[in-house]
């Protein structure tokens, strides 16, 4: 709080210049640490990967003398969560994809503990925002989502831990985006939008360009006017520690915005913004993977290969080409995948707050849509929660199928050519 930018502009101006060199003074000693402890490391003859930290500290000042030292030491790891009633896809750039602003131009970036928190209802986002826009589009290296362990089963109800990775439309997700994350069929954007620190400049109080940082504790949303958090649906967002003061110049981000939509600088990804929390969407459209998440009911996207419409409020709705080098147009075999939200049976809530938590089994939402791919023949399978093929097939008439979750009783179907 003290070292808050608004904080050293306000109440504590007359106190800046204290507050500056204590910032340093505390870098400088965090650096000694890091410094001494790294060479008892490698003294033991390790010769792998160190993280200096996870964690971060306050906006502007404090959090780049923070980042930097982190930097100093190898890859740079972050943690972040997201709870509440509403949805990162209502807003590119929010919740733990804001994370990215803290990605190092010249180091690995890694988020080692993230998921959405019950009982927030919408987890399915989480694994598809972050695969393709964290892993993919912004070139992240490293994914774990935070888990408080089980006993190598399923679960038999939501609840039971606030971080739940094995909730059936967390992990549901995870053949498509793995595939998706694994093949690279989501590219790495060569735009780069940079922010740049000049750390012994900070010492003086400048910086170049405004920095906000939410703080709710696990949960933390990064922003900024010159480069904001909505840059990361578009390209890479990146700090840049240079050797001199550069100031950073406001990004225009205008000529990827068409309405509310957001396309990225690759033309794979399209983000429509949400009007409130629980709206928007966005697709993938690449040669092995399509996809719609979101909030799109009766909402036609047109992709290349595949026209997905879902006839639920909210949903995941992929194509995947299922073999390692396999595309949608010329696969021998497709997976489709189509997750709501899930409930324990009984569990009420009123105006997004949970009112009761109900008791297991859990009941997933019905998905519907309509796939309409640019191929004929084929066949639609039916398959179990295992992944498994089921006895129950459907025709594809004029590369169109229609599938209902509920009719099925799984998440899951194949094609096959």
């Amino acid at each position: 709080w003290f070292y808050d930018p608004d904080q050293l502009a306000g109440p504590m101006a007359s106190r800046k210049q204290r507050l500056l060199d204590t910032m340093l003074f505390l870098y400088e000693i965090q650096n000694e640490f890091y410094d001494r402890f790294v060479k008892a490391i490698r003294d033991t003859g390790y010769e792998g990967q160190i993280v200096a930290s996870n964690w971060q500290a306050g906006s502007a000042f404090s959090h780049f003398y923070n980042l930097h030292s982190d930097s100093r030491i190898g890859l740079i790891d972050r943690h972040n969560y997201f709870g509440g009633v509403g949805t990162m896809v209502s807003n590119p750039g929010s919740g733990s994809l804001s994370s990215g602003m803290q990605q190092v131009a010249d180091r690995p970036f890694m988020l080692s503990e993230w998921i959405h928190t019950f009982p927030n209802e919408f987890g399915v986002e989480g694994p598809a925002i972050i695969g393709a826009y964290g892993m993919g589009l912004n070139g992240w290296n490293v994914s774990y989502m935070f888990h408080n362990g089980d006993n190598g089963r399923f679960r038999d109800r939501l609840g039971y831990k606030a971080w739940d990775v094995i909730a059936p439309q967390v992990y549901g997700i995870f053949p498509a985006v793995a595939r998706q994350v694994i093949r690279g069929d989501v590219k790495q954007s060569d735009m780069v939008f940079s922010r740049n620190v000049h750390v012994p400049s900070m010492a003086d109080g400048k910086l170049g360009f405004d920095d906000k940082v939410q703080q709710g504790y696990d949960d933390k949303v990064f922003s900024s006017k010159t480069v904001p958090a909505q840059t990361l649906a578009i390209g890479r967002s990146v700090i840049d520690f240079t050797d001199t003061f550069k100031p950073t110049p406001t990004v225009d981000i205008s000529p990827f915005i068409s309405g509310n939509k957001i396309r990225s600088s690759t033309g794979q990804l399209v983000w429509q913004t949400g009007e409130h929390v629980r709206d928007g969407y966005f697709t993938i459209n690449t040669p092995g993977t399509q996809a719609l998440v979101g909030f799109a009911d009766g909402n036609t996207q047109q992709l290349d290969d595949a026209s997905i419409t879902t006839h639920t409020p909210f949903a995941a709705v992929y194509v995947s080409a299922l073999n390692a080098d396999g595309q949608i147009n010329s696969d021998k075999q497709l997976l489709i995948t189509a997750i709501a939200r899930v409930r324990n049976t009984g569990m009420k809530y009123m105006a997004g707050q949970l009112i009761d938590k109900g008791k297991g089994p859990m009941r997933a939402e019905p998905v519907k849509a309509t796939i309409k791919l640019n191929r004929s023949g084929g066949t639609l399978y039916a398959l179990d929660q295992d992944g498994c093929r089921t006895d129950r097939s459907y025709p594809i008439n004029n590369g169109q199928v229609q599938i209902d979750t509920a009719r099925d009783k799984t998440f899951y179907y194949l094609i096959e050519y």
